[in-house]
């Protein structure tokens, strides 16, 4: 019994070291950095006990630390993202040889979901205080948004098909590739690094939106059990969202009152398309569901719409019990 008490509180230590190391990076950085460490693991702590998932909780709290100074990283030098993505995954490994690779999988997911937005919004809004330009790059948005809508089809149906742990893996997977994919080419001034470019929207960093739709996804699958929920819940983040887009932008000409950044004919193409996809999978339900959601989303906070979503609609998830 001792022992497994040093084992799960190990990586509380290595958190507090690698939380440390961060804290030292430079001077102007330090509360941004630290901030985002203790609240990733408070919350993926926090989080994963009360989802009934105690024995998992510290090492949990732990890899929300990893991933949310990988993310910090990515997104300011990339010192020390392999080294920390690499101790993450290795915990994953410790996790399934500790607790199965069920429980292993979502404990690891949610983790990961909490520590990306942890480290997302602690670099890209608390230190560098500015949201990506949106506006007047109607091409640009229409593009983003197929994509989207094309990897929404590709985790769907490798959740479907393969089951949660396939579809924790293609999340991963596909945010890892779309890293490796700019590192290699952004940069270069050839014609897959202006193709690469071509995506990026002014003020944002290379990545920084799919990132947050990794880490809502993330959170969905390893929190929502019912794979119908969290399919409904996938298809909020990958369709209705890019509808909500591309109808605002061809359509959306009245803006809403608490938000000028979002339109009446977006919000409205959010909640329909939500609720179309939602009835058939869990029933009236998806009505309240798309409502709240699209109010969430019309919302003007800091957070990204895509965490801001997929927080709500787990919390839903956990009221509705579903």
């Amino acid at each position: 019994m001792m022992w497994d008490s040093v084992v799960l509180l190990f990586p509380a230590v290595i958190a507090a070291a690698a939380a440390s190391l961060a804290y030292r990076k430079r001077r102007s950085e330090n509360a941004a950095v630290a901030i985002g460490a203790v609240v990733a693991f408070a919350v993926a702590y926090a989080t994963l006990f009360v989802a009934g998932h105690a024995s998992t909780a510290l090492l949990s709290g732990a890899i929300a630390v990893f991933v949310a100074l990988s993310a910090f990283f990515y997104l300011d030098d990339n010192t020390l993202f392999y080294p920390l993505v690499i101790i993450g995954f290795a915990y994953l490994g410790l996790m399934i040889l500790l607790f199965g690779v069920a429980a292993s999988a979502a404990s690891f997911a949610a983790a990961c979901g909490i520590g990306l937005m942890a480290g997302l919004e602690s670099r890209v809004y608390g230190f560098r205080g500015k949201k990506p330009q949106k506006n007047g790059r109607n091409k640009l948005e229409i593009k983003r948004d197929v994509v989207q809508v094309a990897l929404g089809i590709i985790v769907i149906m490798v959740f479907l098909a393969g089951g949660r742990v396939y579809g924790i893996l293609a999340v991963a997977g596909l945010a890892l590739l779309g890293y490796l994919f700019n590192s290699a080419f952004m940069p270069s001034d050839n014609a897959v690094g202006r193709f690469a470019r071509s995506f990026e929207r002014k003020r944002a960093v290379s990545g920084e939106g799919a990132l947050f739709m990794a880490a809502g996804s993330m959170l969905i699958l390893g929190l929502v059990p019912s794979v119908n929920y969290a399919v409904f819940g996938l298809s909020a983040i990958f369709f209705a969202d890019s509808a909500a887009t591309i109808i605002g932008v061809i359509a959306g000409r009245k803006k809403l009152p608490h938000n000028s950044r979002k339109s009446f004919a977006g919000t409205l193409s959010y909640f329909i398309v939500l609720g179309v996809i939602g009835i058939p999978l869990i029933g009236l339900y998806a009505i309240l569901v798309s409502i709240v959601l699209a109010v969430v989303e019309s919302l003007p906070v800091a957070l990204d719409d895509n965490a801001s979503t997929s927080i709500a609609f787990v919390i839903l998830s956990k009221l509705l019990l579903i």
